[in-house]
């Protein structure tokens, strides 16, 4: 496992098969290695500060619109995390 500090508390922890991003303790997001879809929970747009981050864990270009719209199938909104 290793963890990547990308700001103040916003961190990347990396395991064999998954990158999670937390914001101080709460998991926003997850993504499989050999995967482009990225998991996000009911946090992830809990800030600007979250959403900007969550954006250079995850190289995403989208705005917080097109990330809404999900027009290419690329998020998936979980509620349970």
């Amino acid at each position: 496992m290793r963890v990547e500090t990308l700001g103040n508390n916003q961190v990347l922890v990396h395991n064999e098969d998954l990158v999670y991003f937390f914001s101080y303790d709460t998991e926003i997001a997850w993504k499989m290695f050999d995967s482009d879809r990225i998991h996000l929970s009911k946090y992830w747009d809990y800030s600007a500060t979250t959403l900007k981050y969550l954006k250079k864990a995850f190289n995403i270009t989208d705005s917080k619109a097109q990330i809404i719209k999900n027009e290419r199938g690329l998020y998936i909104f979980e509620m349970t995390f």
